[in-house]
């Protein structure tokens, strides 16, 4: 069965269920994810991931939290993979003043990849923040 919702998560969302559970806000949106994760799995939400998602997971230092989003990733039922169109969108975002803070993935800043592969899936609408 095809899931009715599509869903992206960035990697720090897909690492939350490993972080340290000290706060409650950590705890429940741990849990929450994990409790979309298990819909994903069951078929009621399709999850997607993108280049930048699998680029920053298999470069995370952590080797559970890599494993674990990994595994995640293995599990998605579709993959907005980098083009050209998401690098010119990429550095539209650094035009607007998205900067990298990391060090440079491509042509273009890895956190304006970053938002032009959200975007790409998302569309051309503004993007909205949940958490």
């Amino acid at each position: 069965m095809v899931g009715e919702m599509r869903l992206y998560f960035d990697t720090c969302s897909l690492q939350r269920p490993l972080d340290e559970r000290s706060q409650t806000r950590i705890v429940l949106e741990a849990e929450a994810i994990l409790a979309i994760l298990a819909l994903c799995e069951q078929g009621h939400i399709d999850l997607v991931v993108s280049d930048m998602v699998v680029y920053e997971s298999s470069n995370n230092p952590h080797p559970q939290k890599r494993q674990f989003v990994m595994e995640v990733i293995n599990q998605a039922k579709d993959h907005v993979s980098l083009s050209s169109a998401i690098e010119q969108r990429a550095t539209t975002f650094e035009q607007g003043g998205i900067k990298d803070t990391v060090g440079e993935l491509t042509v273009v800043g890895k956190q304006a990849l970053w938002q032009g592969c959200d975007s790409a899936y998302v569309g051309n609408e503004p993007m909205k923040t949940f958490i």
